[in-house]
């Protein structure tokens, strides 16, 4: 009798820890489902956000919500998020993305593991009013927009290991300040192909109806940013060669640290 005894507690014991299993388990999924995103920012945001964007008039869960962002190169707009449950079967946590302000309307998709942050899927329109704060230390202010197409880069040991992605700018008015002058030209619509070259971020840029080259950028991990102009882009804004040569010969290039 005492044995049986025994089997039974045993065999309650052991449906006790199942349900209790089961229990935490719906707990803990339930909390993670349903928690208000609010307080989740609250406990990790400003540690891991701040200072480059802040969040405000937090909405909706975990998976699904919106807020109002802002950040350092961002004019405050409105963000709303969705993570799809089975994104997380693949290790990576998968956030999608509409991002829309008065200066900008975004979409993208941005992955993250425990050992890099992915961007991919970035396609939208930023005007010209979101991107001057941010040249204007450099002496320049732009007209229209810029339109991203498919943009992707990849993240990993504090640099980019990937990049692709297209840019194509409206055109227009470009005034260029310094502390003698200022001067103001007119440039046709032109086309920008991103990528990572020997581990330099590139950017080269070309007459949008020809296709020529006109200009290109360069950007290192340790911060030095170069730009060579070709003498196309001088006959674009109607300027005077610093040098003579052709359309393709580069005729300036200009280097700084740009951190």
């Amino acid at each position: 009798m005492i044995t049986e005894a025994h089997q039974v507690i045993s065999i309650q014991m052991s449906h006790f820890k199942t349900y209790l299993a089961v229990g935490t388990v719906t707990f803990v999924l339930f909390v993670v489902l349903f928690a208000p995103a609010r307080i989740i920012w609250q406990a990790f945001g400003d540690e891991y956000a701040a200072p480059l964007v802040s969040l405000s008039r937090i909405e909706g869960t975990v998976w699904r919500g919106s807020a109002i962002l802002d950040g350092e190169f961002l004019k405050p707009g409105k963000v709303a998020w969705q993570i799809k449950p089975l994104d997380l079967m693949t290790g990576q946590l998968k956030t999608h993305l509409n991002i829309d302000g008065s200066f900008h309307q975004l979409t993208t998709v941005v992955s993250v593991a425990s050992n890099y942050l992915q961007i991919s899927e970035l396609s939208g329109i930023i005007q010209a009013g979101a991107v001057n704060p941010v040249i204007h230390k450099y002496g320049l202010q732009v007209s229209g927009s810029l339109d991203l197409h498919d943009l992707a880069f990849h993240i990993q040991d504090n640099w980019i290991e990937q990049l692709s992605g297209d840019l194509e700018w409206s055109g227009g008015a470009v005034r260029y300040s310094t502390y003698r002058t200022t001067d103001l030209y007119e440039l046709p619509p032109l086309i920008g192909d991103l990528a990572l070259q020997s581990s330099e971020v590139t950017l080269q840029i070309k007459e949008k109806d020809k296709q020529l080259p006109v200009l290109a950028v360069r950007l290192d991990r340790n911060g030095w940013g170069k730009v060579v102009l070709r003498g196309r882009l001088f006959d674009l804004a109607a300027q005077p060669w610093p040098i003579p040569g052709a359309p393709d010969d580069v005729v300036l290039e200009v280097e700084e640290k740009i951190w």
